[in-house]
């Protein structure tokens, strides 16, 4: 066979070519080939495992580093801690009072009370002692009055409306035992005798007291809720705190009527105090404008007095009904305070002797 340029080729047998030869043109191209695409030079396998394993190492070190140095602050934190309560407790123990480090606003309005209290007392003793004479019998009476009110247990401290209820029953109760509850119940503001001298200066010393007794037992937060008078008056400053913090009068109505209808001369000390917290109900159930026929009083005195005064207001019924006089359901009032003429003031005779 003959090419284009007339040279004949020569040709080896194919079977008889070397295959894995190169030949001078296929070794140019590759030389050309190489200088324009450079071949991207691999690492070993076992070099890139090297350098991975070498990463994570340093990432665990770096992991280990960050959690001492967290451990570390939070021991700091605690030490700080520490050396602050054990500095609290070293200032309250070689304080060794019973005060504490701090007072909280509880405790100084607490205090302010009882400063406020022991105020009063003061004043009164000093009020009592300049203007007694015990060698009269009015000054002996006050002083009488003075030991007596030296025995009873000072009531609750008025907190706000949640309490006001039950502070006010405990004032009622405290002066029901030293016989002054007329200076509320009576709307008292001065002395109901003015013109007798010996009524009055015995009037002003159990005011006095009074207006002490509710002064003292009202707390600080109470006292932002009202404006205090100026007077003396333990009626008015009674009426302030009633203005500021009684309930609404359905509610006020429907309390008085519940406890009326529950009350018994057990629950309420003696026949006496019964008696008396009876008729005081009923005044103050009138100044609410709820008005309860007398003949349903009747009745509920009936069920709840101890049967001698039961079977005493059954005679007064029967009579009258013979008589044609009036009925005592009529006159309420009269038969209440006719039971508690004939009840024997057995704890007056007590105190006082």
């Amino acid at each position: 066979m003959v090419n284009r340029t007339g040279e004949p080729e020569h040709r080896t047998p194919d079977r008889e070519a070397p295959t894995n030869l190169p030949t001078p043109q296929t070794k140019l191209r590759q030389s050309d080939r190489l200088r324009r695409n450079p071949p991207i030079k691999q690492e070993p396998r076992e070099e890139n495992e090297l350098q991975m394993l070498r990463r994570m190492m340093l990432n665990q070190q770096e992991m280990m580093q960050r959690q001492q140095e967290s451990m570390q602050r939070q021991q700091e934190t605690v030490q700080q801690l520490a050396q602050q309560v054990n500095l609290l407790s070293g200032q309250a123990s070689t304080a060794n009072t019973p005060a504490t480090v701090q007072e909280n606003p509880e405790q100084e309005a607490q205090q302010e009370e009882e400063d406020r209290e022991i105020d009063s007392e003061d004043e009164l003793e000093e009020f009592v002692g300049n203007l007694i004479d015990t060698n009269t019998r009015t000054g002996r009476a006050i002083t009488q009055f003075m030991k007596i009110t030296k025995t009873v247990r000072k009531p609750m401290t008025l907190a706000g409306a949640s309490n006001y209820l039950a502070w006010s029953k405990a004032i009622l109760k405290v002066a029901r035992q030293v016989d002054t509850e007329k200076i509320i119940l009576e709307r008292q503001e001065t002395s109901p005798r003015p013109e007798t001298s010996k009524i009055s200066q015995y009037w002003n010393v159990q005011n006095k007291w009074l207006h002490g007794l509710i002064d003292s037992t009202i707390s600080a937060q109470a006292r932002e809720h009202f404006e205090e008078s100026d007077s003396l008056s333990a009626y008015k400053l009674w009426e302030a705190v009633r203005t500021a913090f009684q309930e609404r009068p359905e509610i006020q109505r429907e309390s008085l009527f519940t406890e009326l209808i529950r009350m018994t001369p057990q629950s309420a000390g003696s026949e006496r105090n019964y008696i008396m917290r009876f008729l005081a109900i009923r005044v103050e159930c009138e100044r609410l404008g709820f008005k309860i026929h007398d003949y349903i009083l009747h009745d509920i005195l009936k069920a709840n007095i101890t049967p001698r005064w039961r079977e005493f207001i059954q005679n007064r019924f029967d009579m009258a009904c013979q008589s044609g006089a009036n009925l005592p359901e009529k006159d309420l009032e009269g038969l209440l305070k006719d039971i508690l003429h004939r009840i024997p003031k057995k704890d007056q005779k007590k105190r006082g002797s």
